[in-house]
């Protein structure tokens, strides 16, 4: 028997063992690429600000993970999910260290297509990749300003 005592060495199994199998891949605990930024917003009208006006590859580079490019696996409830982001929009998830930033009672949408409400403390905290298991719809279009 192997034991993986790294993080580094567990990445590197994941992405030629478990993920070879990129249908059925299950996704680790921790991040598996490092963030571009760190910043975070320190109130909640910073929170909505920074949602409503970046682009993609900058809630990326923080650390959100688009819901669909998750492994085929996490998509049981794909439709439920477009039902509520539309053909415009894509859902988002929260990285981990956010948790502690979202707004009570802020909207979400959770990957099983359930519109929930946040709570500190009774809304799920669970992480695979990084992430948290809900996030929010946000627009594919360009944002240019």
């Amino acid at each position: 028997m192997t034991f993986i005592d790294n993080d580094h060495d567990w990445h590197r199994f994941l992405k030629t063992t478990l993920l070879a199998d990129e249908e059925n891949a299950l996704l680790p605990l921790s991040r598996m690429q490092e963030l571009s930024y760190e910043w975070r917003p320190e109130s909640e009208e910073e929170f909505r600000t920074f949602l409503l006006a970046a682009p993609p590859h900058i809630l990326e580079g923080f650390g959100f993970i688009c819901y669909d490019t998750l492994p085929e696996i996490y998509h049981k409830h794909k439709e439920k999910v477009a039902l509520h982001t539309g053909t415009d929009k894509h859902l988002y998830l929260f990285p981990e260290e956010w948790y502690d930033i979202i707004p009570a009672g802020y909207p979400l949408i959770d990957i099983s297509g359930v519109k929930l409400i946040f709570e500190r403390g009774v809304t799920d905290n669970s992480v695979r990749a990084g992430c948290l298991s809900y996030g929010v719809a946000i627009s594919i279009v360009d944002k240019k300003g």
